[in-house]
């Protein structure tokens, strides 16, 4: 008999969320260091975005301020008295968006007639910052010594979003969850750390970023501060959100690309800039550099749609993975898929199976599947197979959750039980 061990037809995934973005309560921790040349001072190098937009008196006393944090000094002042508005631009790019502010805990500020001053205070002691920062230059080094000279910027921008998202879960248990180092060291982070950690590796490929703060409103309604990331690419800057793209799911196959350069107008339906002085670059509308059209994966009907599937599942098969994701046109195109492949006891998913098991040498268990998601939202299907001579923990996140239903479910396919060897 055909089985599906988890029929979800309209699938709402558990995203979450960092809270308390604000100066006053969650301060982020970012580090960033630059490959540059040695003759040029660690307080221009790596330079945030938004530094780019001061006037150059204050890109003057910025450069002062960020200079006095990457030496740890506790005191900073100005023999100026600077408006309050500038200074707080200034913190907020600090917090925020700078790369090297990765030490920095709170900065207080006083004006006077003649003079500002600044107090800095630090989450962690200076050695104990710069063995952290080189840490995470390390695990920079190694994602991008993967480009060669002709590798694309969009195959590298990609390339770290995976990488991100296949190397953090989140988890905000962690002091360091908040920072890049939470998620490229320590693998838990949340959406600033995510963030972060995206803004950090784009910056040593070459790949400008900027951290957005703002909110963000899930399927439930339910609204939190959150942060992500516009990305520049050919001209324009694309929305790309790591955070919603790494669905709390308990799937070993659980990246979603909806998130990933869609264009502002769907973006823009959850997520909102602002509760900072910062003033963010405007997303572009172009959904052409979208995952899902980028790599053709669109189809308009039922016969491309299900022609694209089984050639999906087919290279996922062939490349180790275990599910294959498409995305429809529009509302009226998935309906219709979706009513395709679900009738007569979801007969057509099992189809594509056995179809994409003759274009493979992998082979595929064709009469059950552990996953099926048609998501109205993103308007993509995502069929989750199994192939034969694997093991349970090639799927699951944690086997010790799946009741004995379920774990006689992949017994009965003929799924290993047994946790793989790592190869020495």
């Amino acid at each position: 008999m055909k089985k599906l061990i988890s029929l979800i037809l309209s699938l709402a995934m558990a995203f979450s969320f960092a809270a308390g973005l604000s100066v006053s309560d969650v301060l982020p921790d970012i580090a960033m260091t630059a490959y540059a040349e040695e003759s040029t001072p660690l307080e221009k190098q790596m330079l945030p975005y938004h530094y780019s937009k001061l006037s150059d008196t204050e890109k003057s006393v910025y450069i002062k301020l960020r200079k006095a944090a990457i030496n740890h000094e506790k005191t900073f002042s100005v023999n100026k008295s600077m408006d309050k508005d500038v200074v707080s631009n200034l913190v907020d790019i600090i917090f925020y968006e700078d790369a090297l502010a990765f030490n920095v805990k709170k900065v207080s500020y006083m004006i006077s007639n003649k003079k500002t001053e600044f107090e800095i205070s630090y989450s962690f002691n200076q050695e104990s910052a710069e063995k952290m920062m080189k840490k995470m230059d390390a695990v920079a080094k190694k994602v991008t010594s993967k480009f060669k000279e002709d590798t694309s910027t969009y195959s590298k921008i990609l390339y770290i979003h995976d990488y991100i998202i296949d190397n953090t879960v989140y988890d905000e248990s962690l002091n360091s969850a908040h920072s890049a180092y939470g998620s490229m060291i320590s693998g838990k982070a949340v959406c600033e750390g995510y963030a972060r950690a995206f803004g950090y590796i784009c910056s040593k490929a070459g790949i400008k970023t900027v951290n957005v703060v703002g909110k963000a409103t899930d399927e439930k309604g339910h609204t939190e501060s959150h942060m992500w990331n516009r990305v520049y690419y050919n001209k324009k800057w694309y929305d790309v959100d790591l955070t919603w793209d790494d669905p709390v799911m308990p799937y070993v196959e659980n990246k979603s690309y909806q998130y990933f350069m869609p264009g502002s107008a769907m973006f823009a339906k959850s997520h909102k800039p602002g509760g900072t002085t910062l003033k963010y670059p405007e997303a572009t509308k172009d959904t052409s550099m979208n995952y899902y059209a980028k790599k053709k994966l669109v189809a308009d009907d039922n016969s491309s749609a299900y022609s694209l599937l089984v050639s999906q599942i087919a290279k996922a098969a062939k490349n180790g993975h275990s599910v294959a994701t498409i995305k429809l046109t529009d509302k009226d195109a998935f309906n219709k898929f979706k009513k395709y492949l679900e009738k007569n006891d979801s007969e057509k998913i099992f189809d594509a199976i056995a179809d994409a098991d003759k274009k493979t040498t992998v082979s595929i268990v064709t009469d059950r599947v552990y996953g099926y998601t048609a998501d109205s939202k993103s308007l993509t299907v995502s069929v989750y197979f199994m192939m034969k001579n694997t093991s349970i923990y090639d799927y699951y996140t944690d086997v010790s959750k799946l009741s004995s239903d379920e774990k006689e479910f992949f017994k009965d396919a003929g799924i290993s039980m047994k946790k793989p060897s790592k190869a020495a």
